[in-house]
C-alpha cells in the first residue's frame, strides 16, 4: 500500500507489546517533522490489520511479541506490501528465533 509520501512526510506504523516503550517510541518520532505516526499496534495480527486499512511506508515493529509475532508479521509484509520499508526492534534475542540467519525468507 506504501506509496508516494504523503504531505512531503514519512507515514510510520509501530507494532509493539510493551505499552510503555510504544507510548515513548511515538511520542519520540511525533517530534520529527518528516514523519507522520500513521498507528500503533500492540501485537503481530493487530499490525497486519492495521496495514491492511491504513498507508504506511514505513513498519517499525519489534519481533518478539505473544500471538502473531513481529517476525511472522514481517514475513507477511515482505510479500503483501513489497514496497513498505520495515524497521525491526527486539529487547532480547532468543536463540531460535531467526534460525540460521533466515528470518526474511
Amino acid at each position: 500500500m506504501a506509496g508516494a509520501i504523503s504531505n512531503g512526510k514519512i507515514r510510520v506504523l509501530l507494532a509493539d507489546d510493551h505499552e510503555v516503550f510504544l507510548e515513548g517510541l511515538s511520542a519520540l518520532l511525533a517530534r520529527e517533522d518528516d514523519l507522520d505516526i500513521v498507528g500503533v499496534a500492540g501485537n503481530g495480527s493487530e499490525l497486519l490489520s492495521l496495514l491492511s486499512t491504513t498507508e504506511a511506508d514505513l513498519v517499525v515493529t519489534d519481533l518478539s511479541m505473544p500471538g502473531l509475532n513481529g517476525l511472522e508479521a514481517v514475513r507477511r509484509i515482505a510479500s503483501e506490501h513489497p514496497d513498505t520499508k520495515v524497521v525491526c526492534l527486539i529487547g532480547r534475542w532468543r536463540v531460535g528465533l531467526c534460525p540460521q540467519g533466515q528470518c526474511l525468507r
